[in-house]
């Protein structure tokens, strides 16, 4: 005996939550048991989202509170939640509050002073060897004015990117809205469908009936019935009906018949961000100049204190070349510093903008889904609503489709009297001919039996033969039919125009065609079929 034991295999990694309201996201811990409502406690305590505002939908799948993660296939690398918050989804809630953004503003550098930062050579009596530590505390001063504007440039930049994410984000939870929404719609789309086919059929139907109302009055009113069924009160079709009733009822009917008749993109701003990258590229370049000038200036300096210049390069020299290097820092690096901080700055105002203006897009837009979805559910309902309506008309154009139907009717009883009468002579025919082929047979039984008695009788005594039965003769066959269809109208085929002309009682339906001519195909087989039960029996008695 073995068995197979399979162990569940637990799904475990980051799950990645999107807040659709403004795009921010949370990258939680958790494994495949855990259940949904965990999980929305954990993010109610983060986000401030109550637990039942919340609406989680990963893919088109709303995650239900009750179920484990792992009926989503959650925690997964390849796939992300994204929050709904309900509560901002309602007609009249308000919008989301602005992108708060707080950058802690680097202060410049003090300064520099000989008196904070003495060096030896300060108190040099050589005027160059005095100005070089001067230099370099500018130098300095330079290099770390640079780095301060850098790390402010840097982080509004990257405070751009954050929003540029965010706003992706947003873009990817309009989809998912959507795509649910398309869902809804697809579905709603399909009862619409199947609803207006039915509509409009019936639509063109009562439409017909209502519009040909008056000619079909007068078409029953001209074709006046057999004198064998007219009556004091009955001398034309349109008598069947009460005309007043049916006119009340066309009244009805119209009435009735008439009140029923009635990315977001965020291309442009990934591109002014990459675009605004070179600044960056140029601060770093402009950093790495600084850098490199102090260390130039630095060797210089500790160069002279140990006295290891050269004799080709003596400290005026040394001054003398240091001079284009402070004015190119002065005039040039820390100026395009400044010039690419400020278009960065322009960026980061720009990039918080548009991240309010998306804030508040999703806001409306989830607003207008939540309205359309409002607005399916609701027409879902009418058209329970719609189809009892539409059944009740029906019901009640019932009653008028019977002035379309009684000269139809009234032609097919007469065309029914002639097929019956028909019929009768055809059965009464086939009743006549099958008793002569039987008196037929019998004569010819007859024969042999009298001509097998005249042989035999001789060699057998008479009374055995009569012991034996073989005396008998077949008896006389009579085929009486009782009468039938005797109260039949004296017309025949003639007669139907004359009494029942088509173009006054038209020609009935397909319903009613299809039902005819099965009766008639029945009666057919019917006859067939008897006509073989007939000649099954004479071959069999000839067989004998």
């Amino acid at each position: 005996m073995s068995s197979n034991v399979s162990e569940e295999v637990v799904q475990r990694g980051k799950l990645l939550v999107h807040i659709a309201e403004n795009g921010h996201s949370f990258e939680l811990d958790f494994h495949g048991h855990t259940l949904v409502e965990e999980v929305q406690r954990f993010i109610e305590s983060v986000s401030g989202i109550h637990f039942n505002d919340q609406l989680l939908l990963c893919l088109d799948m709303k995650l239900e509170s009750e179920r484990p993660l792992s009926a989503y296939k959650l925690p997964s690398d390849d796939r992300e939640v994204f929050l709904f918050n309900k509560a901002r989804m309602r007609s009249n809630s308000i919008p989301p509050a602005p992108e708060q953004v707080e950058i802690l503003e680097i202060a410049d550098p003090p300064s520099p002073s000989s008196s904070h930062n003495p060096h030896p050579l300060d108190d040099a009596s050589d005027p160059a060897l005095k100005a070089l530590p001067s230099y370099e505390r500018q130098f300095r001063y330079h290099y770390q004015c640079g780095h301060t504007i850098y790390s402010r440039t840097r982080v509004k930049f990257e405070t751009c990117e954050r929003f540029l994410r965010e706003q992706k984000v947003q873009e990817r939870a309009l989809e998912i809205a959507q795509g649910n929404l398309d869902h809804f719609y697809k579905m709603i789309l399909h009862n619409y469908m199947d609803f207006m086919k039915r509509y409009s059929q019936q639509h063109r139907s009562h439409s017909n009936l209502l519009v040909n109302f008056g000619r079909d009055i007068e078409k029953l009113r001209s074709c006046k019935l057999l004198p064998a069924l007219q009556a004091a009160n009955r001398r034309c079709l349109l008598d069947f009906v009460k005309e007043e009733n049916l006119r009340k009822l066309v009244e009805d009917c119209s009435i009735s018949h008439r009140q029923f008749d009635a990315s977001f993109l965020m291309g442009d701003l990934e591109h002014t961000i990459k675009e605004h990258q070179r600044y960056i590229s140029e601060q770093k370049i402009i950093m790495q100049a600084l850098s490199k000038d102090v260390n130039t200036v630095k060797k210089l300096v500790d160069d002279c204190l140990t006295s290891q210049l050269t004799s080709s390069l003596r400290p005026h020299d040394a001054v003398s070349a240091l001079g284009p290097m402070y004015d190119g820092h002065d005039k040039n690096y820390l100026p395009k510093m400044q010039s690419c901080e400020r278009a960065i700055s322009n960026l980061f105002d720009f990039c918080k903008d548009k991240k309010n203006e998306m804030i508040i897009f999703v806001h409306d837009y989830m607003q207008k889904i939540a309205y359309i979805q409002y607005t399916i559910k609701d027409v879902r309902f009418k058209f329970s609503v719609f189809t009892e309506a539409m059944k009740r008309q029906n019901d009640q154009f019932e009653y008028l489709k019977v002035v379309r139907g009684i000269g139809p009717a009234y032609r097919a009883c007469l065309a029914e009297v002639v097929r019956r009468k028909a019929s009768m002579k055809l059965y009464m025919g086939m009743a006549g001919q099958l008793a002569e082929r039987l008196a037929t047979k019998r004569e010819a039984e007859v024969r042999l039996r009298e001509e097998f008695l005249k042989i035999h009788r001789s060699y057998i005594p008479g009374d055995i033969l009569a012991s034996m039965g073989l005396f008998d003769t077949p008896n006389q066959c009579d085929v009486n039919i009782s009468p039938f269809d005797t109260n039949l109208l004296d017309i025949d085929i003639s007669d139907l125009e004359r009494y029942a002309p088509e173009n006054l009682v038209g020609l009935p339906s397909k319903s009613e065609k299809h039902g005819t001519l099965k009766s008639s195909f029945s009666m057919s087989n019917d006859s067939s079929h008897s006509a073989e039960v007939e000649e099954n029996v004479v071959d069999s008695i000839a067989k004998i």
